[in-house]
């Protein structure tokens, strides 16, 4: 079966809809401490209006079959300005990449991380950032195969009143 990537529309709300509560299920399966299911749409329709608003720092890819949507990619521009200890950098921050299940380990998610850093590079980007949760192992292999390394550890304590 055949999938084209192309920029999201307005139009693609629904199955957007549908293709992101999967991915938040996946989240919350992964770590409910943090994540729920999801109770109302991932992205509200007005943020979607917003990120299409904005399309010089903002990259939005939907991947299509004739039947649903199975890959989506979100990602912004951002100054990070200079400080008397960091340098002023220009990122490519990717906020959202998911792919449905059964269309993983095929190509799509490296032809949405590509775009978004040819993107990203026509706008200045310098660099690319984006968090994974721990848990989520073959995001963190996905990424680590496309070249991406650890930047900082960010760690975390569950703590109780017992």
């Amino acid at each position: 079966m055949t999938y084209i990537i192309r920029p999201l529309a307005l139009e693609d709300f629904d199955i957007l809809t549908e293709l992101l509560e999967e991915i938040q299920a996946y989240h919350a399966e992964g770590d409910p401490h943090i994540f729920k299911y999801a109770e109302a749409p991932v992205f509200e329709y007005e943020r979607v209006e917003e990120i299409l608003s904005y399309p010089d720092d903002n990259l939005a890819l939907i991947v299509v079959t004739p039947e649903r949507a199975i890959g989506f990619l979100y990602a912004y521009m951002q100054d990070r300005p200079a400080t008397h200890i960091q340098r002023a950098r220009r990122v490519l921050v990717v906020g959202t990449i998911g792919i449905t299940e059964v269309w993983r380990s095929r190509g799509i998610g490296k032809g949405l991380m590509k775009s978004a850093e040819m993107w990203g590079l026509e706008r200045g980007a310098q660099d690319v950032v984006l968090s994974v949760w721990q848990f989520n192992e073959p995001a963190i292999k996905f990424y680590e195969k496309l070249g991406y390394a650890t930047e900082q550890v960010r760690m975390r304590k569950v703590i109780d009143k017992d």
